[in-house]
């Protein structure tokens, strides 16, 4: 009995003693996450309380807006793949030009955004939905798209940076509150 107990006992401290820097590191990551989610959710509560159009706009528009910055999360942030193999290998020189790069990146996805930002919106007056709808959805779609920049940069600073030695931790709350 006394065996099991010991071996309980080791058991336990080598397979939960990771867990609190497992979540000092994931729990701002599961928050920036969950933003986008939140920022939703509240816009949607917001737009009820103007009008219904303005809430029947929310759903295709915000459903475009996460389909070209999710486009964009995913080009920017890919620059944390090569962080990490150079971090993997022991290159810290080359893992800072591969974060630098996924900055410049988000700089660029966030520039070609807010320039394109009206010029795609114009497509949901094709879409068929009524005038003060596509309208909405429009507004919406422009003013989402203008502001892409900073969860794109959010999402390239915590990709890039989080293989950082130093504050693992600091990347994730940017994120989480630049969204």
């Amino acid at each position: 009995m006394a065996t099991i107990l010991i071996r309980w006992t080791q058991f336990k401290k080598e397979t939960f003693n990771h867990v609190p820097r497992l979540l000092k590191l994931a729990v701002p990551m599961i928050l920036s996450s969950s933003a986008i989610m939140m920022m939703q959710i509240i816009d949607a509560i917001v737009l009820s309380r103007h009008s219904s159009e303005a809430v029947a706009a929310m759903g295709p528009s915000g459903l475009a807006v996460i389909l070209f910055q999710g486009f964009m999360f995913g080009t920017a942030g890919y620059a944390g793949t090569f962080v990490a193999h150079c971090h993997g290998r022991g290159d810290t020189q080359g893992g800072r030009r591969s974060a630098w790069l996924g900055i410049y990146a988000a700089l660029a996805a966030g520039g070609i955004a807010l320039v394109l930002a009206w010029p795609i919106a114009i497509l949901f007056l094709l879409a068929g939905h009524e005038p003060g709808v596509a309208r909405n959805e429009m507004t919406y779609f422009s003013i989402c798209m203008a502001g892409s920049l900073f969860p794109v940069m959010g999402g390239a600073w915590q990709d890039g940076f989080q293989a950082s030695d130093d504050l693992p931790s600091l990347p994730g709350w940017h994120s989480y509150l630049s969204r």
